[in-house]
């Protein structure tokens, strides 16, 4: 396989600003077809990619031989019945986060890879794909810090409309399945099993929240998010031997810096620009081909989800 073949379920904006140009910019993936509830979007999306087509029903791209590889970038409430249903089709799947909302939906996520012989299923993390942390400068940053024995993870976007999907509950909405599970996951990612968790959620879904995790290495961490106030998203690690402050840990597409403060000085420089959408392509048909091992392991969203689970 040369290049994957990927079908697109839903017209977010998401896939269309996000994902469809990151396919368009990789010599390894192609868009085969997309799928939304309005043909007329499908149609839309699909111009500027030569033997792309499109459909007014997500079943008819699970159906289409063209298509290895589904997209889900549906609204929350639907991402683990049909990154199940492109499992069972035989589609190799990435699905924006959050994949799943309960640790019950991932172990059935989980069953569904299984039953068709374990075709590559993965969350669409894609923060993990930027070249801050996928490089070995960062892993030597990482050391100079020492033993991290707290952290602190925040992620806020103004949302003025209220009518918006996001603040829907019949569609899996909330800030913290928005902007909170990057913190949490983030979280996770650096400082291991969480002992013990606690939330706060301001509404139903919540518009703002935070929480205070305990790690079973004895590091604490804490994470807030919301919709409210203006946009700012911050990664702080603090270790026994230095500060890392981390400006763009998320959305880090354009330029934003990093601070490093030890005992041997200050340092602060910015990262190379980068397409992590393109970049997280990228690694998935790596791993579709066998040469690569997946960097987001559905045993890595059990893990997240699960704490999750006890914010509430």
């Amino acid at each position: 396989m040369t290049v994957l073949g990927w079908g697109v379920l839903g017209a977010a904006r998401i896939a269309r600003s996000d994902f469809l140009p990151a396919v368009a910019a990789s010599c390894v993936a192609r868009l085969a077809a997309v799928g939304a509830r309005d043909l007329g979007r499908a149609t839309e999306m699909v111009e500027g990619h030569p033997g792309a087509r499109a459909y007014g029903s997500y079943d008819e791209v699970l159906s289409d031989p063209a298509v290895d590889a589904i997209y889900v970038a549906l609204p929350n409430s639907l991402h683990t019945e049909w990154t199940v249903r492109a499992l069972e089709a035989g589609k190799h799947v990435l699905c924006e986060k959050p994949m799943a909302r309960s640790s019950a939906e991932v172990k059935e996520i989980a069953a569904a890879a299984a039953g068709r012989g374990r075709p590559v299923v993965m969350e669409g993390f894609m923060y993990r794909f930027h070249p801050q942390y996928d490089t070995p400068a960062f892993t030597a940053v990482l050391a100079e810090l020492g033993e991290i024995t707290t952290a602190h993870a925040h992620f806020s976007v103004p949302l003025e409309k209220p009518d918006d999907f996001r603040l829907s509950a019949e569609l899996g909405g909330g800030a913290f399945w928005d902007l909170g599970c990057y913190c949490v996951h983030a979280l996770m990612w650096l400082l291991g099993d969480v002992a013990e968790a606690r939330g706060t959620f301001t509404g139903d879904p919540d518009v703002a929240g935070s929480a205070s995790l305990r790690f079973a290495s004895g590091a604490t961490g804490t994470a807030s998010w919301g919709f409210t106030g203006t946009f700012a998203e911050r990664l702080l690690l603090v270790g026994t031997a230095g500060v890392l402050d981390l400006e763009l840990p998320f959305l880090a597409s354009g330029a934003g810096s990093i601070h490093l403060a030890t005992a041997h000085g200050d340092r602060t420089w910015t990262p190379a620009a980068a397409n992590q959408f393109r970049t997280q392509v990228e690694h998935f048909t790596a791993v579709v081909r066998g040469a690569a091992d997946l960097r987001i392991p559905l045993a890595e969203t059990l893990r997240w989800v699960t704490v999750a689970e006890n914010l509430r």
